[in-house]
């Protein structure tokens, strides 16, 4: 059975509250970026671009690049439409900055 105690529940439901705040955060900050940039594109890039990188260093740190060599099996091995969430990212992204300032959140 399970240990439920409070602690065992503190750190996740404390990284999930976090992982709302920063979701509720991204369009603002990314809207701001796409009017320094003049471009929400450009802003959806550059903030791709980041979390690219800090995911790199997460993987990294981590030691998940044992994983890599497991690649070219997990591509072989699974439906082609599972590689395709970066795709759904990028619309969606791009679509809350860029809705955020034409509905007058800046």
């Amino acid at each position: 059975m399970q240990d439920l105690s409070y602690m065992n529940l503190f750190i996740p439901v404390f990284f999930a509250l976090l992982s709302g705040i920063a979701m509720s955060m991204q369009p603002g900050i990314n809207s701001m970026l796409g009017k320094s940039v003049q471009s929400p594109w450009m802003a959806s890039t550059i903030s791709f671009f980041i979390g690219t990188l800090a995911l790199f260093v997460f993987v990294v740190f981590l030691g998940e690049t044992k994983s890599v060599s497991f690649l070219s099996e997990a591509i072989n091995k699974n439906p082609w439409w599972i590689w395709t969430g970066g795709l759904l990212g990028v619309p969606c992204s791009n679509l809350r900055s860029s809705i955020r300032s034409k509905i007058g959140g800046d």
